[in-house]
This record gives structure tokens, sequence and C-alpha cells, in this order.
């Protein structure tokens, strides 16, 4: 499957990721377009999933509810949560690495806040020479994945998603 296996870009020498310890467990999806945005879509309306799945869709709820807030952000289990509408330039901003990757003053959110369909829920992920970003707003039904072979600014893949959603109303 090798051939199929997708080269990533850093210094603009294509590169693959690299085996190491915890590679399969910290290394992010390995995925395609269609299956991202499958995930997407059951995110942005879980209810829409049928009867059968009430795990996954109580799952995706307890993954959106808001456990921390830091300013305008709300921590969920891996989403990084904003009430809708919410200004290009906050989401930018909180997305710079400089913000991303200092600690910021919490509070603990008691009891937790339930999901909110007025909001912007995203994450964006990267390794060696990739990067993906997936943004959404469930109010609106609407939501963007971006997957590339180069690894681009957090702040400039929300800058970019910012506007295609923005063009999408």
């Amino acid at each position: 499957m090798m051939f199929d296996y997708a080269w990533g870009y850093k210094n603009d020498r294509p590169v693959r990721v690299t085996a190491g310890m915890l590679d399969a467990e910290a290394y992010g999806i390995k995925s395609t377009a269609r299956d991202m945005l499958t995930f997407m879509k059951a995110n942005a309306n879980p209810n829409s999933l049928s009867s059968g799945n009430t795990v996954l869709r109580n799952a995706i709820i307890t993954a959106q509810s808001r456990y921390f807030s830091a300013g305008s952000l709300y921590q969920g289990l891996g989403w990084e949560i904003y009430n809708w509408p919410v200004k290009a330039q906050t989401l930018m901003d909180a997305s710079d690495n400089q913000v991303a990757l200092s600690a910021q003053p919490a509070q603990a959110i008691n009891p937790v806040r339930p999901s909110d369909r007025a909001s912007w829920l995203h994450k964006t992920g990267a390794t060696n020479g990739f990067g993906a970003y997936i943004a959404f707003i469930p109010e609106r039904n609407t939501g963007i994945v971006m997957l590339a072979n180069k690894n681009y600014p957090n702040a400039e893949r929300v800058k970019a998603a910012y506007q295609i959603l923005d063009a999408l109303k």
C-alpha cells in the first residue's frame, strides 16, 4: 500500500511521517477527506445519526460539552469551542502558536455545560510534513475539512476556513 501513501513536504522536500515511540497513538488521524467529511457531518449534527448509534451520538454530545473556559474559548474533550458568531481574528489569535502552545489561565465549568449548536468547533493537527484542520458550525449545518501535505501555520488554516465558511452564508 506504500504506493497509495501520501508524501508530505517540509522545507520543499518530500517527507514521510517517521516511526517513533507512540507514533500510532500520537500521529493523529490517518484518513481520507471522505472519512473526515463523514466524521464532521456526524459531529455537526449528532441527532441525524440512526437510532442504532445511540452510544456514538452520546459520545459526540459529551465531547462537545464545555468543561473549561479560558477567555472566549471553551474546551471540550478534544474540541476547542467558541460561541457563534465569533470573529475570525479571535480564532486566529487563539490558534497562533505563541498562544496555543503556552499555558492559559483556565476555569473549570461546574456543572459542565452541554453542547450548544450556536458554536464554532474546531481542531488543528499536524505531523512532519502534514497539516489538518476541521471546523464546523452546527447551527448553520456547515463545516470544513482541510487536509494538506504541508504543515501550514494554524492561524493561516483558521483564516482560510473562516473565509470559506463565511462565503457560504
